[in-house]
C-alpha cells in the first residue's frame, strides 16, 4: 500500500506491505516529521531553530534533535557538493487578487515573473547551487547561464515542459 500527503513544503510517500499497519506507518511518519520541523523550520517562528536565529550568536541549549540535524547537514554539505531546487509553486499568497510569490527580483522589488516553476541545480556547495537556483529564475536564457558554468539542472517550465542542462539525468518516460 502507498499513501502521500503533503509535509513540509513537499510530498511525503509511506509505502508499506501491509494494508494494516498503513495508519500506523502514516502516524509514526507524521510525528516525526512535526519534531523535525518544531525544531528544524526556518518557517516557524516558533521553532528551535528560529529561537537560535533570534539569540544573535549568544549561547543557547539545543535539543538532540536540531543538533543531529545540525551535524547530518554540515556532513553532508561537506562530503557531498551541493543540490538546491528552488520553487514558486509553495510559498505562495495573494495581496487582493495579485498572486505572489518569494522569490522577489531585485530589480524591481516584486516577485520575479520567470517561465520557471522549478528549478534544480547540482554545485560544488550547497549555498553555489542555491545561488544558481534562485538566479536561474531572473535569467532570460538560464539553461544557457547554467550549461556555461558546469552546473547540472532541471528546470521545470510552468507548463510543466523540463529541460536538463550540463549532465543532469534526463527525465525517464
Amino acid at each position: 500500500m502507498t499513501v502521500a500527503f503533503r509535509a513540509l513544503g513537499t510530498t511525503a510517500v509511506i509505502v508499506t506491505e501491509d494494508a494494516t499497519r498503513e495508519g500506523a506507518a502514516r502516524e509514526a511518519v507524521e510525528l516525526e516529521l512535526d519534531a523535525i520541523d518544531r525544531a528544524c523550520s526556518r518557517f516557524r517562528p516558533d521553532s528551535e531553530l528560529a529561537f537560535v536565529n533570534r539569540a544573535g550568536g549568544a549561547p543557547v541549549t539545543v535539543s538532540p534533535l536540531l543538533l543531529e540535524a545540525l551535524h547530518v547537514a554540515l556532513d553532508a554539505a561537506r562530503s557531498s557538493g551541493g543540490l538546491a531546487t528552488s520553487s514558486t509553486t509553495v510559498r505562495r499568497w495573494r495581496s487582493g487578487t495579485v498572486e505572489l510569490h518569494h522569490l522577489v527580483d531585485p530589480r524591481t522589488g516584486r516577485p520575479a515573473e520567470s517561465p520557471w516553476r522549478t528549478v534544480s541545480v547540482a554545485a560544488g556547495s550547497c549555498v553555489d547551487a542555491n545561488v544558481a537556483s534562485t538566479a536561474s529564475f531572473l535569467l532570460d536564457d538560464a539553461p544557457a547561464w547554467l550549461e556555461s558554468r558546469g552546473l547540472p539542472a532541471r528546470l521545470v517550465r510552468i507548463d510543466g515542459e523540463t529541460t536538463v542542462v550540463a549532465g543532469w539525468p534526463e527525465d525517464s518516460a
